[in-house]
């Protein structure tokens, strides 16, 4: 007997097959990382399904703008940091994840979330999570809301935040 062709799967058995995959890797690694091409009007994105269940009290995690492999492996460094204990808040930037340079966490607004993260909203079987961008600087440490950040990189990580003020951020 031949095994039925992903290509001949209806949709319904296609959603079934990819909450069994994401399942199975939050049961296995901690979280599954749902990578999204974007579009010419929008730049790719990457988020976490299941770090609020492996680390309770967590929030998921969106990077936008790096190509999904890059994305998820700096998704899966944060929730081994989390295991091991440390503890993150949004808001506020950390070291430690991108090599020499600082990350911030925005607290991402809910609105955003039907665009971004459907996959998740099936997961979590509603709204009722938090998720933090991500948001990366450019080769100077310069994040988005600061004068000077390269205007190239712009575009590639729209913020689904408000952005805090420059004060304390310069």
């Amino acid at each position: 007997m031949s095994q039925k062709r992903h290509d001949d799967l209806t949709m319904g058995q296609r959603r079934a097959l990819m909450q069994v995959k994401i399942q199975n890797d939050i049961e296995k690694h901690g979280c599954f990382c749902m990578g999204v091409f974007g579009s010419e009007h929008r730049p790719p994105w990457t988020y976490s399904i299941g770090i609020t269940t492996t680390v309770p009290g967590a929030a998921e995690i969106m990077v936008y703008g790096l190509d999904p492999e890059n994305a998820a492996g700096i998704i899966n460094i944060i929730l081994e940091q989390m295991k091991e204990g440390r503890a993150f808040e949004a808001g506020k930037e950390y070291d430690g994840i991108l090599q020499d340079l600082s990350v911030y966490f925005g607290r991402v607004e809910k609105q955003h979330y039907d665009d971004h993260f459907g996959q998740a909203i099936n997961y979590h079987r509603g709204f009722d999570f938090a998720v933090w961008q991500l948001v990366w600087p450019d080769t100077a440490g310069r994040f988005p809301w600061q004068d000077g950040f390269e205007e190239r990189l712009r575009e590639a990580q729209p913020l689904l935040f408000e952005a805090p003020s420059q004060k304390g951020h310069l």
